[in-house]
């Protein structure tokens, strides 16, 4: 059974008092297809195709919304679809499909969707679609995805990331492996998007030799979403590396990536409310009566300082000497967080605010 993990597409609810529908808008410059997938009772549905001229709209589902979470894909000329690894059986062919596997069995094709959180209670949603046609060259319907089962890894090692436009060793040391998104931005004039891989952050100049495409397609990606990279290491620091990509691709979800989706967002602690964090990918932002006080980076894994008793671990690298932190979470659901200090034994319970 799919799990239902939330990712914000770009997308804005419209105005009440208009039809209830599920609406897909091409604010891109050339022609797209697209296809949706939603829960059908027991079952997993795939619809499609729909053309959309840009500019245009269209609504595969035109009444009210019964579910929170829809899925998409989209096609077009020239394009790479950023997806979610989602897969859903699809046809050349105008389809509607029942059922999500065994795809290539019953004559159809595995293609993976992107994820559209619609909110809880709305009953129309828009999603704008232009920001996940990046430029490049699709190679049609994906292979079949790993599935991720819960509190179990996926089943199949994620496939092998697709060749970028570096030659490896072209700018430094190459580099491939599993990331976490952190997001871009500008500091101190220094434009570049980031990741998080072996403990360190990978920075990645906006401007700089990264390929384009690959460049475009972390800059799409929500922090915390777990990517395949390869590139080169172009400079080493203290804690970050700048890196030049060449290829990135989204990875196939673990027990691990699960739990740090269910930790984004702000929190505040049970026993001293003044004191909260805020989780964006792989760092926590730290305030006291909300007065900034610090940002560390984290990780989860199932040992930490040599502890394998006791985890999963929060493993907290502290901004200031450098020491690992280590916390193994006891409880977390998405709205309550309880972790225990390994240091000291003790307790520490926090609630989520949104």
């Amino acid at each position: 059974m799919r799990k239902l993990w939330s990712f914000t597409v770009a997308a804005a609810l419209l105005p009440g008092g208009l039809s209830a529908e599920l609406e897909l808008c091409n604010d891109g410059d050339i022609r797209q297809i697209v296809a949706i997938g939603y829960k059908s009772g027991d079952l997993w549905v795939s619809e499609g195709w729909w053309g959309i001229a840009p500019g245009a709209c269209v609504s595969p589902i035109g009444d009210d919304l019964t579910h929170r979470y829809y899925y998409v894909a989209a096609e077009a000329s020239g394009r790479v679809f950023v997806h979610d690894r989602i897969p859903f059986c699809t046809s050349d062919q105008a389809f509607t499909i029942e059922g999500d596997d065994k795809c290539e069995e019953r004559g159809f094709a595995t293609t993976f969707f992107r994820k559209i959180d619609t909110g809880k209670t709305a009953t129309r949603f828009t999603a704008n679609l232009g920001a996940f046609l990046q430029p490049g060259h699709s190679a049609g319907p994906a292979a079949h995805a790993p599935r991720v089962e819960p509190g179990g890894a996926a089943a199949e090692p994620p496939p092998a990331p697709p060749a970028g436009g570096l030659a490896p060793g072209s700018f430094g040391e190459p580099w491939q492996g599993r990331a976490v998104v952190q997001g871009c931005e500008v500091v101190d004039g220094y434009d570049h998007c980031a990741f998080y891989a072996d403990g360190m952050k990978f920075m990645v100049p906006r401007g700089g030799p990264s390929d384009r495409v690959a460049q475009a397609i972390l800059q799409a990606q929500d922090p915390g979403v777990p990517l395949q990279v390869t590139g080169d290491i172009t400079a080493f620091f203290d804690s970050s590396v700048e890196f030049a990509l060449s290829s990135a691709e989204p990875a196939g979800y673990t027990e691990f990536d699960v739990m740090r989706h269910d930790l984004q967002g702000h929190w505040y602690a049970v026993d001293d409310p003044a004191s909260q964090f805020t989780v964006l990918g792989a760092e926590r932002y730290w305030t006291y009566d909300g007065v900034p006080s610090m940002t560390d980076s984290f990780r989860l894994t199932t040992r930490c300082n040599g502890r394998s008793r006791g985890g999963p671990y929060i493993a907290s690298r502290d901004p200031e000497i450098g020491d690992t932190l280590c916390y193994s979470i006891e409880h977390l659901d998405g709205l309550r967080l309880v972790v225990m200090y390994v240091e000291n034994g003790n307790i520490l319970e926090y609630r989520k605010l949104d």
